[in-house]
């Protein structure tokens, strides 16, 4: 079974290019070029992984705001950064965020191994999905707003 990767690159070529390679190693890839795309696309499916850049249309921070408010949210799947931004503390930021962090330009085969290496931590699908007043309780299929539940 492939796994669900997003991937979130503002950049269309990369974008492309990753889209293609990365649906010959093992994963279902889709691609998303902004984060207002990501965060409609996050909650229409699950996912397995996240790929994400950090400069995003939205601002130079908006790839950390993302994987932020996803952690914010109860979404716990991991987050590789792949971004040009190379800096110590940028490094350092994007790991207190996520699980990985990947320089451009960087070697198809290291992100393959790298993502390979992440989805091998298991299943870590968040129990509550919330997301303002309204929360999604997997194990119980049930949906609460302000902790009532919601007969559906």
């Amino acid at each position: 079974m492939k796994l669900r990767l997003l991937v979130v690159e503002d950049d269309v070529a990369l974008g492309q290019s990753l889209l293609e390679a990365l649906g010959q190693h093992s994963f279902a890839p889709v691609l998303a070029r902004s984060r207002l795309e990501a965060e409609a696309l996050i909650w229409q499916k699950p996912y397995d992984l996240f790929l994400l850049d950090v400069r995003l249309p939205e601002g130079e921070e908006a790839g950390f705001e993302l994987a932020r408010d996803l952690r914010a949210a109860g979404f716990l799947q991991p987050i590789l950064f792949l971004t040009a931004r190379e800096a110590l503390p940028d490094r350092v930021r994007g790991l207190s965020l996520g699980e990985d962090y990947l320089a451009k330009p960087f070697a198809l085969p290291e992100l393959v191994a790298r993502l390979r290496a992440l989805a091998r931590r298991g299943e870590i699908r968040p129990q509550v999905l919330t997301h303002g007043r309204l929360s999604l309780v997997q194990e119980r299929r049930e949906v609460r707003y302000e902790g009532e539940l919601v007969r559906l």
